[in-house]
């Protein structure tokens, strides 16, 4: 069928209609298009605009906290010390118990050492130990010096001696132990002439003199000034001792009588050259040695002190222990202690005036006192010989005869040759009933003595105490005890060597049966004379 019959309209009518509408379609189609065009640019241009008004608000206000973030650090880094900026970048804070800050000491930890590093370090803690080492043996000399020094200060003589004389030993240590075959560690003069003094101050002048010469030579006194005090009292006391040698060697030989002795000696008072100060001593020797009363030896004593006041120099060294032990016999006890305390002042090392003021305390029965002179020897002479000698005596005497036997022994471990403490250890032997034991105690005292003397020519243990012990060990070993013993063969040697007329009070009371050993040990003297 035909499409115009159908439609009812023309064929060709029909398709211009369809054109016209489809271009009306496509413009209508294209204005929409442009105004949404128009649209979308308006909105774009609208957000663009909102856009950039956001960032500029954005902007300002950025640059606005930054300003005040910067000020506020700027105000905190104000507020921040030197002292606590970081050592190494210097500008930020150090951390709590650190010298760095958080960025930096991160950046330490992070870092390896190279091995250089590491051997370089182990060089140098090396070679630190060894410059400390050499650093002690070098200056171990120098502080034993100094020890030594102290001790002159508060004068403890004899603890200075034996300080200054054990410097030589350190040193050829030290050489030693540093393979030197010349010498590193020099002493030189002036620690002699500190050993010189402190013998001097501990002994006597005299005896400096001869220690001078030996380590300085006998040009000494010529080079040193310190040293030409001692020269006027060596000169004096050889012009006095040679102005009466023949007396006195006929009165030590038993030619010579007491009265011829005494008038010989005299005669040399006031002669030209000699020192009345050593005249008036050798005078109250003689009364010692022909064994007058206390009254005849104070009497030169005085003699010897009222010389001694003329002179510049001091001569305690020589007369005041002995002027002490004499008022003391003689019953003045006030008097012995101001010359013990003069003494003691002086040194606090000097055994005998501290011998003296013990046994004049026990005698008292002033057990406190004993105690309080012990304890006071004790701190400057702990470890000493002296000092076992004295507490032994005080233990002894209070009757801890136990206690005074193992102190002994720990002392013999470092002073086996020392006469007194074996003397000591023979009289509590005594109190005990042991006569073989004491004997023999007494005899190895005696033998040591002995040797003191042959090799040291040193004849200061031959004391009255040693004699009359020796002498009372042998008569009771002989009658009372087994005879068995090592040197019983010599008891009846050794009796012969003494007379009666030698013997003390104390002695010749236990032997006659008067008192017992205990009694005169432990009241009284509390010894054997």
């Amino acid at each position: 069928m035909d499409n115009e019959k159908i439609n009812g309209i023309p064929e060709e009518e029909t398709e211009a209609a369809e054109a016209e509408k489809v271009e009306e379609a496509v413009e209508e189609t294209n204005e929409i298009s442009e105004e949404a065009e128009a649209v979308e640019a308006e909105a774009d241009k609208t957000e663009d605009n909102s856009e950039e008004q956001s960032d500029d608000e954005t902007t300002g206000e950025s640059e606005e906290e930054k300003a005040e973030e910067s000020s506020e650090e700027e105000a905190a880094e104000e507020e921040i010390g030197e002292d606590e900026l970081c050592l190494i970048c210097g500008e930020r804070r150090k951390q709590a118990d650190s010298d760095y800050c958080e960025e930096c000491e991160a950046e330490m930890l992070s870092r390896k050492i190279p091995f250089l590093g590491w051997l370089s370090g182990l060089v140098a803690v090396v070679m630190s130990v060894v410059a400390f080492v050499l650093f002690v043996l070098v200056s171990a000399p120098s502080l034993q010096i100094a020890r030594g020094d102290e001790h002159a200060a508060n004068n403890c003589w004899y603890t200075a001696y034996n300080e200054y004389r054990g410097v030589s030993g350190i040193v050829d240590e030290v050489h030693t132990i540093l393979g030197q075959t010349t010498p590193l560690v020099q002493t030189g003069a002036a620690l002699d002439l500190k050993i010189v003094e402190t013998v001097a101050k501990s002994y006597s002048p005299l005896e400096a003199i001869s220690v001078a010469e030996s380590l300085l030579g006998k040009d000494a006194f010529d080079k040193y000034s310190s040293l030409k005090k001692y020269t006027q009292i060596r000169e004096d006391y050889i012009a006095s001792y040679e102005a009466v040698m023949e007396p006195i060697d006929a009165m030590l030989n038993g030619t010579a009588d007491k009265e011829t002795t005494y008038a010989a000696i005299s005669e040399a008072l006031g002669q030209e050259g000699v020192n009345d100060i050593y005249i008036n001593y050798f005078l109250y020797n003689t009364a010692e040695t022909f064994g007058d009363t206390s009254e005849v030896k104070l009497k030169y004593l005085d003699a010897v002190e009222k010389s001694a006041g003329k002179n510049a120099e001091d001569y305690s060294w020589l007369y005041y222990q002995d002027y002490a032990g004499e008022l003391y016999d003689s019953g003045d006890v006030e008097g012995a202690m101001k010359y013990l305390n003069a003494l003691t002042e002086g040194d606090k090392t000097k055994f005998g005036a501290y011998e003296l003021k013990l046994r004049i305390a026990i005698a008292q029965g002033d057990k406190d006192e004993a105690n309080r002179i012990l304890a006071e020897f004790k701190t400057n002479n702990e470890g000493y010989d002296t000092a076992y000698v004295l507490e032994a005596t005080l233990l002894r005497t209070q009757g801890e005869y136990d206690k005074a036997k193992v102190l002994l022994e720990e002392a013999f471990e470092q002073y086996d040759s020392v006469p007194e403490l074996h003397r000591q250890l023979a009289l509590i032997y005594l109190i005990e009933g042991d006569y073989d034991m004491a004997f023999e105690e007494a005899y190895t005292a005696d033998s040591n003595a002995y040797m003191l003397y042959a090799y040291m020519g040193d004849s200061s243990a031959y004391t009255p105490q040693l004699n009359n012990t020796l002498y009372l060990c042998a008569v009771l070993c002989r009658d009372k005890g087994t005879g068995t013993t090592d040197n019983a063969i010599y008891i009846e040697e050794i009796l012969s060597y003494y007379s009666e007329e030698e013997l003390s009070d104390e002695v010749r009371s236990v032997i006659s049966g008067e008192k017992t050993v205990e009694q005169v040990l432990t009241e009284g003297v509390c010894d054997l004379a």
